[in-house]
């Protein structure tokens, strides 16, 4: 099976999504596709969440379980090595996917049918299909280009 290639979250993006997200100490931060930990490691540090990292990629996982482990968070962040699409997402206030668009669209329906009211969504570059932007915040990158940020909220069942 092929996989999306592994884009990191540049650094500078990392506090702009957690922000958007308005993440709240205590809440549970899941990232799909987690990579190499990044967003969850700066997520625990810093707003002190319960992180859980979805990743398929077993050279990734490995890469991520050493960061955490380097940071001392292994209390606070869990890494599984897991398809997105098997994942339960119900413990999710907020969600934070780096994807492509073809993905967010095979994604979208299960944080549809899975997570729970008022948790957040957020996206990078691409937007979600089938939701409405709550916020969007434009970034300039040091070069001058510009990228998107979108925040959804779940609404109400």
């Amino acid at each position: 099976m092929d996989h999306d290639p592994f884009v990191p979250t540049p650094d500078l993006l990392i506090h702009p999504k957690l922000e958007l997200a308005r993440i709240q100490p205590g809440e549970t931060l899941f990232d799909i596709g987690c990579g190499d930990g990044r967003v969850l490691i700066a997520a625990a540090k810093n707003y002190a969440v319960r992180g859980v990292g979805i990743e398929i990629r077993p050279d990734l996982v490995a890469r991520a379980r050493e960061a955490v482990s380097r940071h001392a968070l292994d209390e606070h962040i869990e890494i599984r090595q897991q398809d997105y699409r098997e994942a339960d997402l119900t413990q999710a206030d907020v969600v934070i996917l780096y994807l492509s668009r073809g993905a967010l669209g095979q994604v979208s329906l299960k944080l549809e049918q899975e997570i729970r009211p008022g948790a957040r969504i957020v996206t990078h570059d691409f937007d979600l299909p089938g939701w409405s932007a709550e916020r969007e915040v434009v970034v300039v990158l040091p070069h001058g280009e510009e990228t998107r940020l979108y925040c959804y909220r779940k609404g109400a069942e």
